[in-house]
């Protein structure tokens, strides 16, 4: 297996793993943090599925841009810490499937061409990330 069919079945089966999971875990213990200042298994579910669009928009930024800058998104700065408690679970699980899939469809349409683009962190302008 090429290591973008890795990428691509690890982002495909993703949701098909963790979602059933975390829909298993007791509603009681879902939005109970580790520890103060740590994320909830809500929280890091609900994470998952605000940020998709997030990556979806970096990814067409590195296919329609020679080496583009990406903005960090910084949540511990960005966000309200208790933002994503508020969030409906359900409905963010569903969304991330969706969306998940639709870039899935799209990952498999990418030449190798694209899977080799890079584009900078505006954080850490030395590094550069690639698609794989």
């Amino acid at each position: 297996m090429t290591t973008t069919e890795s990428i691509i079945a690890a982002s495909e089966n993703a949701p098909r793993i963790g979602l059933p999971l975390l829909r298993e875990v007791p509603p009681a213990i879902l939005k109970r943090r580790p520890k103060p200042g740590k994320w909830s298994a809500h929280e890091r579910a609900c994470h998952l599925a605000a940020v998709h669009p997030l990556m979806v928009g970096r990814l067409d930024l590195m296919l329609s841009e020679r080496l583009p800058e990406i903005k960090p998104y910084l949540p511990h700065l960005d966000d309200d810490p208790d933002a994503l408690l508020k969030v409906d679970l359900n409905e963010a699980l569903d969304r991330f499937a969706r969306e998940r899939e639709d870039l899935i469809r799209r990952l498999r349409s990418l030449s190798e061409s694209d899977w080799a683009r890079t584009a900078a962190h505006g954080s850490t302008p030395i590094i550069r990330y690639s698609l794989c």
